[in-house]
C-alpha cells in the first residue's frame, strides 16, 4: 500500500498582485523569502488571473504575510478577499470501472480498470493499494493509475474542491498487448474514480476553528448573539475579575473579517485567538454552491506548490 499523503496546513488563501507592474519580480522574490521562513505558508502563481496565491492557516496569518510584503519588502499590494478552501470526501464504500478504448492517429488505446473506494480516517489523505495480478494489469501501468486518481482528487469532481481521505483499491482490470499504454490506463483510472466517487455519498468538509475571546462583562450578551449568527457553538465561559473568557467553535467561513469586527463592536476592548480545530461536514449549501449544493472555490486556487515554483512563472498556471 502506498503511504498516505499528509493533509496540508493551508485552509484559507488570498490572491495578491503588486499595484505597480514593475514590482512583479520584487513580489516574487519577497514571497520566496517569506516562505523560506514560514513552513506553513504556500504560494503559487495564477498566470491567467495575473495574481500570486498565498495560502495560510487563518486570516490573521494571511494578514501578517501581506503586511510583511508591504512593510518589510516595500511592495504595495492589491489584495482580494480571502477564500476558504473546502474539501470533499466520501461516506461509504463504492465500486466502479472505467474502460478507455480509442483509435487515435491510427493507433489503438485500450485500458480497463476496476476500483473500489472507502472512506479513510480524517487526515489520512490518499491511500492506494493494488490487488490485481500481472496478468490483469501489468505492473508498469500501476503508477499511471495511481497518478490519475491522485490528480483527480486534487482537481475535484463536479466542483473545484479537493478530495481527501480516501482509500482506493485496484480490484481488477485488463489490457491489450499492443494497444495498452500509460496514457490509456491513466484515463481509465480517472473514469473509474469519478464514477465511484459519485456513488460513494460524497460530502463537503469545511474547516472549523477554536475561538477564544477575552472580553469585558458588559459586552458578553452582544458577543454571544453575534457568535450565534456565525454558526458558532459556545463551549465554555470563564469568569475573571476584570473579564470573561469565551471558548467557542465556529466554521472559518463565518469568521472572515472577525478580528476587525470584534474590535468594532467592543470598542477595541476585546482580544481573540482563532486556531484551526478540525474539518466537519458542511451544514448549509445555499450560498456559493454548485447545482448539487456543494460549496465551490471559484476561482480554483492552485495551493500547495512550493514558493520556488514562482521563480519560473512560465511553468505555473491554473
Amino acid at each position: 500500500m502506498s503511504q498516505a499523503q499528509p493533509q496540508r496546513a493551508t485552509i484559507i488563501a488570498v490572491l495578491v498582485r503588486p499595484k505597480a507592474s514593475d514590482d512583479w519580480e520584487n513580489l516574487r522574490t519577497a514571497v520566496i523569502s517569506l516562505s523560506d521562513e514560514d513552513p506553513v505558508m504556500t504560494v503559487a502563481e495564477k498566470l491567467s488571473a495575473g495574481h500570486i496565491v498565498i495560502g495560510g492557516v487563518n486570516e490573521l496569518h494571511l494578514n501578517i504575510i501581506c503586511d510583511s510584503l508591504e512593510r518589510e519588502f516595500k511592495v504595495p499590494l492589491d489584495v482580494e478577499p480571502p477564500q476558504v478552501l473546502y474539501w470533499e470526501t466520501i461516506t461509504r464504500h463504492s465500486e466502479a470501472e472505467g474502460k478507455y478504448i480509442r483509435q487515435l492517429g491510427g493507433q489503438g488505446h485500450y485500458a480497463h480498470v476496476k476500483l473500489s473506494l472507502d472512506p479513510g480516517d480524517q487526515g489520512s489523505g490518499y491511500q492506494f493499494s493494488n490487488e490485481t495480478s500481472e496478468d490483469a494489469v501489468p505492473h508498469r501501468f500501476i503508477e499511471s493509475i495511481q497518478a490519475g486518481i491522485g490528480e483527480t482528487m486534487r482537481a475535484g469532481v463536479g466542483s473545484a474542491n479537493e478530495i481527501v481521505d480516501i482509500k482506493a483499491v485496484l480490484r481488477h482490470g485488463s489490457y491489450h498487448l499492443q494497444d495498452s499504454n500509460e496514457i490509456a490506463f491513466k484515463a481509465a483510472a480517472v473514469m473509474a474514480f469519478t464514477d465511484a466517487f459519485r456513488e460513494a455519498s460524497p460530502v463537503t468538509l469545511e474547516p472549523f476553528m477554536s475561538v477564544e475571546i477575552s472580553i469585558q462583562e458588559d459586552f458578553v450578551g452582544m458577543l454571544l448573539a453575534d457568535l450565534n449568527l456565525r454558526r458558532a457553538c459556545v463551549k465554555e465561559m470563564d469568569a475573571h475579575p476584570s473579564s470573561v473568557v469565551i471558548h467557542a467553535e465556529a466554521p472559518l467561513n463565518e469568521l472572515i473579517g472577525y478580528y476587525s469586527h470584534l474590535r468594532m463592536i467592543t470598542q477595541g476592548k476585546a482580544s481573540s485567538d482563532i486556531q484551526f480545530l478540525r474539518y466537519e461536514p458542511f451544514a448549509d449549501g445555499s450560498s456559493g454552491s454548485d447545482d448539487m449544493g456543494v460549496p465551490a472555490n471559484n476561482p480554483r486556487y492552485p495551493i500547495g506548490k512550493s514558493a520556488s515554483a514562482i521563480a519560473n512563472p512560465e511553468s505555473v498556471d491554473d
